[in-house]
């Protein structure tokens, strides 16, 4: 917790002067609270003794005069609360928010791998109300009610009796000990509720985003009646915990109840003794009323304190995992002029006991065109992702022009090479967004030739809004091969001399795939090439091919080579029903 609180006071930082505004008016709130009871005293004594024949005014005047300022006063200054609060957490809330995301975008690639992106949104979600709920609590709620208490004790003790400020001090560490024991079941209650609610929430995610399957499996009564139970256990864990905050809060109010009503006794047995006068009772039961009054809900505003403070502590400890991969202390940007890439004796595993790769060598010269293949889990993808240093290698050295990925900047090694996945990663933005997203710097000119290139520019063109037209979140808008070309677009519109190609014509016809292979054979011929593939006719005109079993490059060689070895390629080209060569004459007129 204390690594919570930290967290959460660093972000305060900024606003400390406006925090402290909003204790001095809370500070003032619970002077009033007694101050303008004590004037009523006042008044009540006054006209008590006041004689028949005297003019009220005369009596009245400073206490009357003093309770209309304090009174207008008080307006003023909480409207001012409110406006400081206005202009404080908002920005507290943003600030808070943007901090967590420059967290969440230094973690390595393997973070996400763990943790799905819309889940760490829905945290840093839930630590900004959180955060804003706890400056709530604290200042509005404990801290002035505890002010308030001291000052009530010190009024009553100094204008009543000095016995009134035992009395409520006692009856205070009563209540701090009485709230203190019922609040710890509760909050085990409220624990046990957030699990079930966050799987129930899970459930409902899980049907929403499988909803194509739900329909084409006609499987919607099924997927009711699954989130439907999930549902009852959530609203019974809800009803378990609100039976014992009401059973809880009704302890804390009988205990007010009898406070009350024993400073009740003691003040009409003070009365009768002549000890107390008429306006000493009004002061005294107004303060203690007002006091339990505000007393009244702290069992629920100490669980919702720790229920707050548990969720802080949740999403803190999710995006302060502590990164696998960070820049070296030295790092320096990488510069490539020709883009060679060296494997020296690499060793990698996802799981200790499991290595992938064991003391792997290669070397890819400069703007050579290298294919990858092999079957699925024998490391292509690994080893393109390892130069790309999404995953950390355990043994060896990666070198680019000579230097190691491991003491360059992760920014610089990322802007030097150009990666075209298999799944695009379009954002929900426009298509011109998209593409410009490769190089910020370019012209809508060169956008534009990127997307001819890539063979997107004809059927942008066709869509109504063009190129501004939003592509949807993951870009579910456009068709699979529509999003491949704008993804294909935006790495072209980089300015690298490494190009990564993991198999990109999955998702495109003969066709387009054909216009694009012609296109790209332009563009990358001055730039180092690796290529995923599958579809093995894509690799023909490559200048080497690499074959991957188990981790182990057991073959390197042209196509052709290869072939004669009649070796795990010459299988593998054998049994690819696709490596047909698709009749493209019908197409170069």
């Amino acid at each position: 917790m204390r690594a919570t609180v930290n967290f959460l006071l660093d972000a305060l930082k900024p606003y400390i002067l406006h925090a402290v505004g909003l204790i001095l008016i809370e500070i003032f709130w619970a002077v009033d609270l007694s101050v303008r009871p004590y004037l009523i005293k006042v008044i009540i004594d006054k006209l008590e003794i006041m004689p028949q024949q005297s003019e009220a005014s005369f009596f009245l005047s400073w206490p009357i005069i003093f309770y209309i300022i304090l009174s207008i006063l008080g307006v003023f200054i909480f409207r001012l609360s409110d406006y400081i609060y206005l202009k404080m957490v908002p920005l507290f809330r943003n600030d808070l928010i943007l901090k967590c995301f420059q967290l969440v975008q230094r973690k390595s690639y393997a973070y996400f791998q763990s943790h799905f992106g819309g889940a760490i949104a829905t945290k840093i979600g839930e630590l900004a109300d959180a955060a804003q709920y706890l400056i709530n609590l604290t200042i509005y709620r404990f801290f002035a009610r505890v002010v308030a208490l001291l000052i009530a004790c010190y009024v009553m003790g100094r204008t009543v009796h000095p016995y009134f400020s035992i009395i409520l001090i006692t009856g205070a560490t009563l209540f701090i000990f009485i709230n203190y024991t019922l609040t710890r079941k509760p909050y085990q209650y409220a624990m046990r509720y957030l699990e079930t609610y966050a799987v129930f929430f899970g459930y409902l995610v899980d049907s929403i985003s499988n909803i194509l399957a739900a329909i084409l499996f006609a499987r919607r009564k099924y997927e009711l009646a699954y989130v439907s139970h999930q549902a009852r256990v959530e609203a019974k864990t809800s009803q378990e915990l609100q039976w014992i905050i009401l059973m809880n809060q009704f302890v804390i109010s009988l205990f007010l109840a009898i406070l009350i009503s024993v400073i009740l006794i003691y003040l009409i047995y003070l009365r009768q003794k002549g000890l107390v006068s008429i306006g000493d009772i009004a002061l005294t039961l107004t303060i203690t009323i007002m006091i339990a009054n505000s007393l009244q809900d702290i069992v629920h505003d100490s669980l919702k304190f720790f229920e707050n403070l548990g969720k802080c502590s949740t999403a803190i400890n999710l995006i302060q995992t502590s990164d696998e991969i960070i820049d070296s202390p030295n790092a320096v940007t990488l510069k490539v002029k020709t883009g060679k890439i060296e494997f020296r004796n690499i060793s990698f595993s996802y799981v200790k006991t499991y290595p992938l790769f064991d003391n792997l060598s290669t070397t890819i010269q400069p703007q050579q065109k290298v294919g990858l293949v092999g079957y699925s889990g024998s490391g292509k993808s690994t080893f393109v992702n390892l130069i790309l240093r999404l995953f950390e290698i355990e043994h060896g050295a990666i070198l680019i022009d000579g230097q190691k990925i491991t003491e360059v900047t992760q920014s610089s090694l990322h802007e030097s090479i150009s990666f075209i996945p298999q799944d695009p990663l379009l954002f929900n933005r426009s298509i011109y967004e998209n593409i410009a997203y490769g190089n910020l710097q370019a012209s809508k000119k060169d956008v534009i030739k990127a997307a001819r290139l890539a063979c997107a520019d004809e059927f942008i063109k066709e869509l109504p809004e063009g190129y501004n037209t939003v592509v949807g979140e993951r870009g579910v808008k456009l068709s699979g091969g529509q999003r491949q070309c704008i993804a294909i677009a935006r790495a072209l519109l980089k300015p690298a001399k490494i190009i990564i190609l993991d198999e990109i014509s999955s998702e495109l016809d003969p066709v387009t795939e054909y216009y694009l292979q012609k296109s790209l054979s332009e563009v990358i011929k001055n730039k180092t090439v690796l290529a995923i593939a599958h579809r093995l006719s894509t690799l023909i005109d490559m200048d080497r091919i690499l074959v991957f079993q188990n981790g182990v490059i057991v073959e390197d060689g042209h196509h052709d080579v290869l072939i004669q070895k009649r070796g795990i390629y010459y299988h593998l080209w054998q049994n690819a029903p696709n490596n047909i060569n698709f009749p493209y004459k019908h197409y170069n007129k």
